[in-house]
């Protein structure tokens, strides 16, 4: 009975670890998708991000931002048992 309850817990578990994985999934793609379909729609609309030095400089940091968020969820999803 042990064994099937520690079973059951760890598939609950990886259940919860998968849909944390699919949410990261679509939260990190999200941005992406955006800005391609903002290029699309209107070409010129994020030109002042990629030409002007402030933009430039909000996208780097956007960029980190987004690195840290991509490392913080993983840590939030990966789960020891």
């Amino acid at each position: 009975e042990t064994i099937r309850e520690r079973a059951e817990i760890r598939q609950k578990i990886d259940a919860n670890a998968s849909e944390g994985k699919a949410s990261a999934w679509v939260l990190m793609a999200l941005p992406v998708v955006l800005g391609v379909i903002y290029s699309i729609i209107k070409p010129g609309y994020l030109a002042p991000m990629l030409t002007s030095t402030g933009g430039q400089i909000l996208f780097a940091c956007s960029g980190v931002l987004y690195v840290a968020g991509y490392l913080w969820m993983r840590a939030i999803v990966d789960i020891k048992v």
